[in-house]
């Protein structure tokens, strides 16, 4: 059960680590219910590991995933790639409205 993992506010490269393992893993798990439900196959973007150096890198290609899913779905998105996520408050804030399309998606699909 991945989503829970996505509430977390990661502050440290271990942190980002787990935080990323379970961010790929739901989407994963959301790219599976989508084909199960006849919507077609999404891309799988390489979402993990996170290079913290690069991380504008893994913002636009997580926004691509979402872009993906919130089109399939037909749920409402957020531009996700544009944060400091250095700043602790744009880094909570970010976590959260980026969690909640997550769980909008799950759902939506009835997975967890």
């Amino acid at each position: 059960m991945p989503l829970p993992y996505l509430l977390n506010v990661p502050r440290t490269p271990e942190e980002w680590s787990v935080w990323g393992f379970s961010h790929r893993d739901q989407h994963k798990l959301v790219i599976q219910a989508i084909q199960a439900a006849g919507g077609g196959s999404l891309t799988e973007y390489p979402l993990d590991p996170i290079s913290l150096d690069d991380f504008d890198d893994f913002l636009n290609w997580n926004q691509r995933a979402h872009n993906d899913a919130n089109g399939v779905l037909g749920t409402q998105g957020s531009d996700l790639t544009q944060a400091n996520l250095t700043d602790q408050n744009q880094l909570q804030a970010w976590i959260y409205l980026h969690r909640r399309e997550h769980e909008n998606w799950s759902n939506a699909l009835g997975i967890s």
